[in-house]
């Protein structure tokens, strides 16, 4: 990351101060926590309300992670910009809203550093050690501070290192100037030709807003569609969308070669068998990410891995007793905004003596695109996968008494098994994230949509789209009931 200007540095210096205060070392932590990310600083506080007494947490870099420096916080903001610029008459416009937004986004995250900052850390009682932290044994840690190393001792620990951008093992890829997600928001200026790779979420979000910029912008990927984890339906009215924008779309596509040039980055794909040439300004690389457990030491503490990641059980507990890990440096299913769920769940375990499972967790994630894309539970293709029973019910948002007085478009669909159980959830709109939020608060309390029903949803808001379903589903479950088969013996009688 790169001081731009005085909010860069007035940020730099709470998330990783030049001359961090080294907190005095207790006989031993009560919990230490290695990675100051989101999830790792939400673990250290959810340890302090606990009652732990000496909290430890150790980051080699930045406090508040991917989500502050790099991921949803500036994301949003370029996001916010982009929306503006896909308004605006001409690209000079548009390049001058990319450079005011940018200058905007630094402002806003300077000021959200505060309440992950070093200073606030501390004031709570979590000592905040700046370094790399390496396993001595199953109870203790050595960390590298500048030329000195401490030992610190633990009763119980979280690895929460989090991972990296992955880069591809294509012919050329080494020698390129690749770019990360952090790279972007150091932009100075917009680059007229723009080809990311991997159309997950960040992908999608990121081609979006640069092609609104004004940006010439190619979204690549093996993949059949963008956003291959959501519901087809979702994907299709994204890439619409998409397209809209200019975003020039290559799906089934592999990337053959790539050739750092003087006017730029020449990158040849293969699509349906036939070969295509592409020059950018900048490569940014969103395919896949490496869990960062090297220089760990997990061997000397008894944590094993797979495949580079942290094997844990359902409990997030690792192969050695009383040392925990979350997000993506394990091996189970990863996505980042589970993370923090997963963080305070094994903290709970760790210090309560709990048996809650990763498993139980109901996490919704959004791609804050235009229409959002949200999505709790199992998808159709997973439900199918597994041999479920389930039925599909959906609504439109254009039908809906806000739609149309808003002009939305936008669709809402649920995955119902036999007894009416939500079993996942779609939802596309520009609100889509806040749409999801009652869904996830049911599942996550086991109520069935039917269950939802004769709830007073102020008119004309959004969310009385869900309350129709849940009418629908009453009545059908009504009609399916014991008292429905009675009245029909009667009538036959």
């Amino acid at each position: 990351m790169l001081a731009n200007d005085t909010s860069d540095q007035r940020f730099l210096e709470k998330v990783h101060p030049s001359r961090p205060v080294r907190p005095d070392i207790p006989d031993r932590y009560d919990f230490l926590v290695i990675g100051g990310g989101a999830s790792g600083i939400a673990a250290a506080r959810e340890a302090k309300r606990l009652g732990a007494a000496r909290i430890a947490l150790v980051e080699a870099g930045i406090l508040g992670g991917d989500r502050l420096a790099y991921g949803a916080v500036p994301m949003l903001a370029l996001l916010g910009g982009a929306r503006r610029a896909a308004r605006a008459a001409d690209l000079p416009e548009k390049r001058k809203i990319f450079a005011e937004t940018l200058e905007m986004m630094r402002r806003k995250r300077n000021r959200l550093a505060d309440a992950c900052s070093a200073k606030r850390l501390a004031e709570e009682g979590i000592d905040v050690f700046f370094g790399y932290a390496s396993f001595e044994s199953p109870k203790s840690v050595s960390v590298r501070l500048g030329n000195e190393r401490v030992e610190l001792a633990f009763s119980k620990a979280l690895v929460a290192t989090g991972a990296r951008p992955a880069v591809p093992a294509i012919p050329g890829f080494s020698e390129l100037k690749l770019k990360n997600l952090g790279d972007m928001f150091d932009l100075e200026r917009l680059p007229d030709r723009l080809a990311v790779l991997g159309a997950g979420a960040h992908g999608v979000e990121i081609a979006q807003a640069f092609a609104r910029f004004g940006c010439e912008t190619t979204l690549i990927d093996k993949a059949d569609r963008v956003l291959p984890q959501a519901e087809e339906r979702a994907s299709e009215l994204l890439s619409r969308q998409l397209e809209d924008d200019g975003v020039k779309l290559r799906l089934r596509a592999g990337v053959i070669e790539a050739r750092q040039r003087d006017d730029g980055v020449s990158l040849r794909i293969e699509r349906f068998g036939n070969e295509e040439e592409i020059l950018v300004d900048h490569l940014l690389v969103l395919a896949g990410r490496t869990p960062n457990v090297d220089g760990l030491s997990l061997d000397l503490c008894g944590a094993e891995t797979s495949s580079g990641s942290v094997l844990i059980d359902e409990h997030l507990q690792t192969t050695a007793p009383g040392i925990y890990a979350c997000g993506d440096v394990v091996a189970l299913a990863r996505s980042p905004q589970t993370a923090e769920a997963q963080a305070t769940l094994a903290v709970r375990n760790a210090l309560k003596f709990g048996r809650e499972k990763i498993s139980d967790l109901v996490v919704p994630w959004v791609a804050f695109t235009e229409p959002e894309i949200a999505h709790v539970g199992r998808t159709r293709a997973e439900l199918e996968s597994a041999g479920a029973e389930f039925r599909a019910v959906s609504v439109s948002f254009t039908e809906q008494d806000r739609g149309l007085l808003e002009e939305e478009d936008g669709e809402m669909e649920l995955a119902l098994g036999p007894k009416g159980e939500i079993l996942g959830a779609s939802v596309v709109h520009p609100f889509a994230g806040e749409l999801l939020a009652e869904i996830s608060l049911a599942m996550a309390r086991g109520l069935k949509l039917q269950e939802l029903a004769g709830i007073h949803r102020p008119f004309p808001t959004r969310i009385r789209a869900l309350g129709e379903l849940a009418e629908a589903e009453r009545r059908r479950q009504q009609s399916a009931g014991p008292g429905a088969r009675l009245r029909a013996l009667l009538r036959k009688g």
